[in-house]
């Protein structure tokens, strides 16, 4: 009966007890932490095979962290009143936890010179993460990003014409 109620609870509680549980890659973890946290995995996932697990891959924001964010504003031409200037967003996040998490959507937020916001520009999974990584990983939207994952992605834009500054997050909707 206990045993019946710790493993309810587990599956219940999975969405927090995981993440906290999990070893971070920039740590080095014990031996009998990476083992006891590798025993809980293999648990939960014969949990969700038999009670299902509806909710995919789990989310979990401190999981993430933004290791690059640039965005290269290509100047106009001299005299040119284009509306709008080409550029390249770039941005690299990281999955610090050793076990899948679902993919975060991000956030673009365009400031001019008094760090007001100008434009809010928000990127589904599918919209930013590039199509070979989308390739390599066909089941990424149930799964999640592997454990330690390294994402680069650049992004194709067209900044308003007043954009000075910016700001990059990662949400979950």
């Amino acid at each position: 009966m206990l045993c019946a109620l710790a493993l309810a609870t587990l599956h219940f509680t999975r969405d927090r007890l995981l993440p906290f549980a999990a070893p971070r890659v920039d740590q080095t973890p014990s031996a009998f932490h990476l083992q006891t946290f590798t025993s809980l995995l293999r648990m939960d996932q014969l949990l969700c095979e038999s009670f299902g697990c509806t909710e995919g891959a789990i989310r979990d924001f401190s999981a993430w962290k933004i290791t690059l964010s640039a965005l290269g504003m290509q100047t106009a031409q001299q005299g040119s009143k284009a509306p709008a200037n080409p550029s390249v967003l770039e941005v690299e996040i990281q999955n610090r936890l050793m076990m899948p998490i679902a993919l975060p959507h991000l956030e673009l937020t365009l400031t001019d010179t008094d760090e007001s916001a100008v434009q809010l520009v928000s990127f589904s999974p599918e919209e930013w993460l590039p199509a070979s990584w989308r390739d390599a990983h066909t089941q990424f939207a149930r799964i999640g990003a592997p454990g330690g994952e390294r994402i680069r992605a650049l992004i194709p834009l067209q900044l308003p014409s007043n954009a000075a500054g910016y700001r990059v997050r990662l949400f979950y909707p």
